[in-house]
Order: structure tokens, then C-alpha cells, then sequence
């Protein structure tokens, strides 16, 4: 996840891998997951975003993310360089339209054991 890490007076915004809880510095990923709609729905439902190191942390992530959701989701990853470029790029310009004048609405569900809540084991 996207945390501000204190160093002295500052804080600093960081990639922190919500399985091993240390710094990104180098390759890694964000994970999420979507429930893929049956019907066409004005609403988007989606996990939290975590993020980890490529490869082992990731991987743990992934897994541990689908045992939280149903069937009916998909896991869903993009390398930390590419979502940081893209966030920076549309902080400050507009998204494309694609057709759509507003995105749609979207509802954000927790796992039941999220790791903001309580530390788990993922060893």
C-alpha cells in the first residue's frame, strides 16, 4: 500500500509490501481484485489495492486475496513504475472519455481479514 514512511522531520510517500512490510525499492506490483459483473451495472466492485515485491510477496498476495472473494472475482496485477507513472499522469490531466462522461460508481470491498486491521501470518 501507498504509506507515508517518516525519516527524521519528513515523511515520505512509499510503496510498503503488504506481505512482508518492507519497502518497495525495485520491482514490484500492485494487486487487487474485481468481481466480474454478469449484467452490465453502473456500479464497479473492487478489493482494496495492495501492493508487494515481484515474486514471492506477490504471489503470496494474489493468493491470499482470492481465498477473501468469491468465484465471481478475478485478480487483477500492474507493475508499481507503470500504476506510479499513470497516477502521476492523470493527476494532472483528465482521463480519456472512451465514450463515458463520469466513471461509474464503485464500491470498495474489504476482505474480511484485511491486513490493515489486523497483522496476518503470511509466512
Amino acid at each position: 500500500m501507498i504509506e507515508f514512511v517518516p525519516r527524521g522531520t519528513h515523511n515520505y510517500p512509499a510503496f510498503v509490501c503488504d506481505t512482508c512490510r518492507e519497502l518497495i525499492v525495485g520491482p514490484g506490483n500492485v494487486v487487487w481484485a474485481v468481481k466480474v459483473p454478469h449484467i452490465k451495472s453502473d456500479v464497479r466492485e473492487t478489493s482494496p489495492v495492495y501492493a508487494a515485491h515481484r515474486g514471492r510477496c506477490d504471489r503470496v498476495l494474489e493468493k491470499w486475496l482470492m481465498t477473501q472473494y468469491d468465484d465471481e472475482w478475478m485478480p487483477l496485477w500492474e507493475e508499481i513504475g507503470e500504476f506510479a507513472a499513470g497516477l502521476a499522469h492523470y493527476a494532472k490531466q483528465e482521463l480519456p472519455k472512451n465514450g463515458e462522461s463520469q466513471p461509474r460508481r464503485q464500491l470498495v470491498k474489504h476482505p474480511a481479514s484485511d491486513p490493515h486491521q489486523e497483522l496476518p501470518d503470511f509466512s
